[in-house]
């Protein structure tokens, strides 16, 4: 009886192999099927299709940026030109915004810098 028969010896010594390749196949068709989404697509299509997204959204805001650059443009063109249309003021030649402004709060505030009432006052223009 000390004699095994040589299928268990077999069975034995090839069942840890056996085991091994068995888990690995598990395990690849496990990852395999944990690489798909719940509609079926693969991961990497959904990375595709984000990326092209992204692509798209990126494509969009540019052009808006053009736009907003032409509109901007546009508007100091026309800023410009009707800058240049108006007629020189006497007065206001030499002065500076600043100026212009605090003259005119001096004025609704009652205190003209020529001292005349501020039904008369020529300091505004």
């Amino acid at each position: 009886m000390d004699e095994v028969p040589w299928y268990v010896s077999l069975i034995v010594s090839w069942l840890p192999f056996l085991v091994l390749i068995g888990t690995g196949i598990w395990v690849a068709r496990e990852i395999r099927a944990g690489s798909h989404t719940k509609d079926g697509r693969s991961l990497a299509q959904v990375l595709d299709d984000h990326a092209r997204e992204l692509r798209r959204s990126n494509d969009l805001f540019e052009e808006a940026i053009k736009s907003q650059q032409r509109r901007l443009e546009a508007l100091e063109q026309k800023s410009r030109a009707v800058s240049q249309k108006r007629e020189p003021n006497t007065e206001q030649d030499g002065k500076t915004a600043r100026d212009m402004l605090n003259t005119r709060r001096r004025h609704f505030s009652g205190k003209c810098s020529d001292g005349s009432a501020r039904s008369l006052c020529r300091c505004v223009l």
